[in-house]
């Protein structure tokens, strides 16, 4: 969950923000914000405390991003639409949603092509199905994790504080008990070797809870469904996920105060493992294979964390890609399977890891936020060949007051089944890639369409050329965004299509061909101008998958 932190204007933010951002706890750890000081004007402390990190890590997107939210709550309108240049320059898989502080300048046009730039951007993969829904709208899910040897998920409730099993059917039953004296519940996880249970209970997502905060890992035996123990971790702030190590040991994160605490089964004694502000808005959790690394999403990425040693070490992204903000993670063949629903509406992401799990080779999305079943992604659970994932939860209708939010408009919680791996009977490799390049060419089109210089822009790769009948016209987004913008005010594109005549793809590149037609009109005298002509793009595909341009080469006829 994003957890419940100090927000930057509303409680509606309060809630969203939480692990992954935070306007005021969370990421005041994160950027070396004090409490005194997030206290007297969060905003402008959160933004000078970005700026000292952005002189550490120059070209880091996610820092631009979260900077942007903070200066656009803050209400600097036109430094915001810079920080989110500069997100949309160097980074890829960010897409702005209205809770991050943009609400504020949510209906600016500028703001709106820079955000359709970034969407642009983001490939489109919603092919996923649900696998069963929960009847009860105001169940409001949040954790969920799956016991091979019964064959049941079980899913947590954050408001009717209890837990339910599902089979693969989607048969709904309870499962924990009225008197077991739960609260908010949040991270579940199986440890099916010994039979157990654990899940995160809470009272810290509202106002009066936090006053006599109580925050337990609790333990259920899968033989007889009771309630066996409950673990109380007295100095942490929220609780938020819960992963078994193979020793059996358990860890727990605290978004709060950016600390893990770790169970000692056979001690009994949960203890900060990671000690506050550690790992600041620490969210998900997993613990690799062999036992010795503990991973943990935090608000700008994920850390690797020594079992042994508790020493922590930044697991550093590819440049451009973004790991930040990761809700629900989990371990699948090698590499890490993630939700994210901060920096971006709502994603599943599998990110791949080298051979020793200290490095990631890319980010891959598996399911984009296209995906209708999405509404505030949480965690998932993997199962075989496939991750179940919360789709569907509302999380942030649960306030802080302990009421749901519109409870009429209150949708079925949803969990889709994505698959980790290619189906039998799935297209080819190269078909796959040419149809990519094809929805790839769709979207550029669309943006000619509505004059995007934007969004046309981010579509180039760094070194990415505009030639018109044999001679550059611009090279490098940035002057082609420079061209482009200068038609602003003097003409508009009435209409825009094109038609595919080939598409040749060869490993990592591709080339399109085709002919388009067009129809502009110059503002100054209302006169209408139509062009038709020939275009070849060659495309190179990026470590993200997405394909973008590095040559669009077009031969026009004459205007009339």
């Amino acid at each position: 969950m994003r957890s419940v932190v100090t927000p930057m204007t509303d409680n509606t933010m309060r809630r969203r923000l939480g692990a992954a951002l935070g306007a005021a706890v969370a990421l005041a750890f994160a950027f070396g914000v004090s409490a005194q000081q997030s206290a007297e004007d969060p905003n402008q402390r959160a933004i000078a405390a970005i700026q000292r990190l952005l002189r550490q890590r120059p070209n880091d997107p996610t820092l631009y991003f979260y900077l942007g939210s903070y200066q656009a709550a803050a209400g600097a309108r036109d430094d915001s639409l810079a920080s989110l240049r500069m997100t949309l320059e160097l980074g890829e898989g960010f897409l702005p949603s209205p809770f991050l502080g943009y609400q504020r300048i949510w209906d600016d046009q500028d703001f709106q092509r820079l955000r359709a730039a970034m969407e642009a951007k983001l490939p489109k993969i919603a092919d996923a199905k649900v696998a069963f829904e929960i009847p009860d709208k105001s169940f409001i899910p949040e954790g969920i994790a799956y016991d091979p040897e019964s064959k049941t998920f079980f899913v947590g409730s954050i408001p009717q504080r209890s837990i339910v099993r599902a089979s693969p059917d989607g048969k709904i039953l309870p499962f924990s008990k009225p008197d077991d004296g739960l609260h908010h519940i949040l991270g579940l996880t199986v440890d099916a070797k010994r039979r157990a249970l654990y899940a995160v209970s809470t009272s810290a997502l509202t106002e009066a809870g936090r006053k006599t905060p109580v925050n337990e890992v609790v333990k259920y035996d899968l033989k007889t469904g009771k309630k066996a123990a409950a673990f109380a971790a007295r100095e942490a702030q929220q609780l938020n996920d819960v992963a078994v190590a193979p020793n059996g040991d358990v860890y727990a994160s605290d978004s709060a105060s950016g600390a893990v605490f770790r169970l000692d089964v056979k001690a009994g004694v949960l203890t900060a493992f990671v000690p506050p502000g550690g790992a600041p808005g620490a969210n998900g959790v997993v613990v690799k294979e062999d036992g010795r690394t503990l991973y943990v999403a935090h608000s700008t990425g994920v850390f690797c964390v020594d079992t042994v040693s508790a020493k922590v070490a930044r697991l550093a992204p590819p440049e451009r890609e973004t790991i930040a903000a990761i809700d629900g993670l989990y371990l699948w063949q090698g590499d890490l399977i993630g939700v994210q629903n901060v920096t971006n509406p709502g994603r599943v992401i599998r990110i791949h890891l080298v051979s020793d799990g200290a490095e990631v080779k890319s980010v891959e999305t598996l399911q984009s936020h296209h995906q209708p079943a999405f509404d505030e992604p949480t965690t998932g659970a993997i199962v075989g060949g496939s991750f179940y994932a919360l789709g569907t939860t509302q999380v942030a209708r649960f306030n802080t007051k302990g009421e749901i939010e519109k409870p009429e408009t209150l949708k079925t919680p949803k969990v889709v089944r994505v698959p980790l791996s290619q189906p039998s009977g799935a297209p080819s490799p190269k078909t796959d890639a040419e149809e990519q390049v094809k929805a790839a060419m769709r979207r550029y089109d669309q943006l000619v369409l509505a004059m995007n210089a934007e969004g046309i822009a981010a579509m180039f790769t760094p070194d990415g050329e505009l030639i018109d009948a044999g001679k550059t016209i611009a090279s490098t987004p940035a002057s082609i965004r420079e061209f482009l913008q200068s038609f602003d005010g003097k003409v508009r594109v009435e209409e825009n299509a094109s038609s595919i005549e080939s598409v040749t793809v060869t490993g990592a590149t591709a080339i399109l061909t085709g002919t388009y037609q067009q129809k502009a009109l110059l503002l100054s005298d209302k006169r209408e101008i139509r062009v038709q002509g020939k275009f070849e793009v060659d495309w190179s595909r990026q470590p993200d998958g997405q394909w973008l341009v590095r040559r669009m080469s077009t031969r026009s006829a004459q205007p009339r």
